[in-house]
C-alpha cells in the first residue's frame, strides 16, 4: 500500500466515523409550543412511540437547542422547566401536563417600564389558607396561561429583581400585572488579566490548556487565542488590524510554514507580540509574533500531519518531523 493510498484510507475512515457519531436528535426551537416541538420529533423519529396530550401542552412554549443522540435527553430539553412529566417504558414515552383544570387563568406580566418580565413564577393560591393550588411561569413575552379547577383564587407573582405582587382574581382574564423593580446592591467585582500582560516593548499572552488542546499548529493556536492586535490569519499568513504583515518566530528564530506546522503546541509557554522591536534577534521586523517554547534538558517528540483532496485533482501531502533536544542543542529531521 502506497503512502497516498494509506492517507486516503485513514481520511475516509475518519469521515465515516464522524458521520456515525453525529447527533441523531438535532433541533432548534424558539418560542415553539411544546406540543408542536414534540410532534416534529415524533414525525422524524416514529420509533420513539410518543404519547402525549395536545390540548394540555399547547399553552407551554419551549426555546431550546438540542444536539444529542439520547432520546430521553432530547425530550427533557424540549419540556424544559414547564410543568410536564416524562415517563419512559421501554421504547414508549408518555408525556403529560401536570396541570389540569376546567378553567384557564391568563394574563401578562410587565415591569414598571412596560417591558415583559420573562420566567416569572405565577402561583395560584387558595384564598382560605394561601396553599398552592397550581403554578406556572411566564414566557418570553411575559404571558402566562394556567389551567385550574378553582375560581376566586389569589395569584402570586415573583421574579428575581422584582417585588412580589399579589392579585385577587375575580375572572379568568387576569389582565396586565405590573411588577416594581427592586434596587439590588452589587458587590465589588475584581477582574485580573492573568492570561495577558502589557509591557513597554511587547504584549505577552499565555495560552490556556483548552486553546492548546484544540490546536494542531501554531496558526491554529493564534486563531484560538484571538489576540486583539491580530486581525487576519489565513494559512501561514498573519496580519495586523491595519493589514500589515506580521513576521513569525519560534524562540526568536524565523519560523517557516513547515516549522509552524511541526511545532508541538503543548510546549508553547507564551506568545509575544512586538511592534517595532528593538531586540536584534527579531531582525528589525516592524511587527513580530514570537512563540516561547518549553525547554528541556533532553527529550523529543515525533509529529506528522497530512491532508489530501478526495474529489478533484487528487493530491496528498504529509509532513513528518522528529525533534530531539539535548541541553542547548536541538536536532530536527523534517
Amino acid at each position: 500500500m502506497t503512502m497516498r493510498t494509506l492517507i486516503l484510507t485513514i481520511l475516509i475512515l475518519i469521515m465515516v466515523a464522524a458521520i456515525g457519531l453525529a447527533a441523531e436528535y438535532k433541533y432548534t426551537f424558539h418560542a415553539t409550543p411544546v406540543s408542536e416541538a414534540l410532534l416534529a420529533v415524533s414525525r422524524e423519529h416514529p420509533e420513539l412511540k410518543l404519547t402525549f396530550i395536545y390540548k394540555e401542552l399547547d399553552s407551554y412554549k419551549t426555546s431550546s437547542r438540542i444536539d444529542t443522540d439520547n432520546p430521553s435527553e432530547a425530550l427533557r430539553r424540549i419540556i424544559g422547566y414547564n410543568p410536564v412529566s416524562l415517563v419512559r417504558k421501554g421504547d414508549s414515552f408518555y408525556i403529560e401536563a401536570l396541570q389540569h383544570g376546567r378553567y384557564r387563568y391568563s394574563g401578562r406580566v410587565v415591569g414598571s417600564d412596560g417591558e415583559p418580565v420573562a420566567a416569572a413564577s405565577v402561583m395560584l393560591l387558595a384564598p382560605a389558607d394561601s396553599t398552592v393550588v397550581t403554578f406556572g411561569t411566564t414566557d418570553e413575552g411575559g404571558r402566562f396561561s394556567i389551567p385550574c379547577d378553582r375560581t376566586e383564587i389569589i395569584a402570586k407573582f415573583s421574579c428575581l429583581g422584582f417585588g412580589t405582587t399579589y392579585r385577587l382574581c375575580h375572572s379568568f382574564d387576569v389582565g396586565t400585572i405590573v411588577m416594581s423593580e427592586l434596587p439590588v446592591k452589587l458587590g465589588t467585582v475584581t477582574v485580573e488579566a492573568d492570561n495577558a500582560m502589557l509591557y513597554a516593548d511587547k504584549s505577552v499572552y499565555l495560552p490556556t490548556r483548552i486553546q492548546k488542546n484544540s490546536s494542531q499548529t501554531a496558526i491554529d493556536l493564534l486563531e484560538h487565542m484571538a489576540i486583539p492586535q491580530l486581525a487576519m490569519i489565513s494559512g501561514s499568513e498573519v496580519k495586523t488590524l491595519s493589514g500589515q504583515p506580521v513576521s513569525l518566530f519560534i524562540d526568536y528564530l524565523p519560523a517557516s510554514q513547515q516549522d509552524l506546522q511541526a511545532m508541538r503546541v503543548a510546549d508553547v509557554r507564551k506568545v509575544e507580540y512586538y511592534v517595532y522591536p528593538s531586540d536584534p534577534r527579531l531582525q528589525g521586523t516592524p511587527y513580530a509574533v514570537n512563540f516561547v517554547m518549553q525547554r528541556y534538558e533532553y527529550g523529543g517528540y515525533v509529529k506528522a500531519l497530512g491532508h489530501t483532496n478526495l474529489f478533484s485533482n487528487p493530491v496528498a501531502d504529509i509532513l513528518a518531523n522528529v525533534r530531539f533536544q539535548y541541553k542547548r542543542m536541538t536536532y530536527d529531521v523534517m
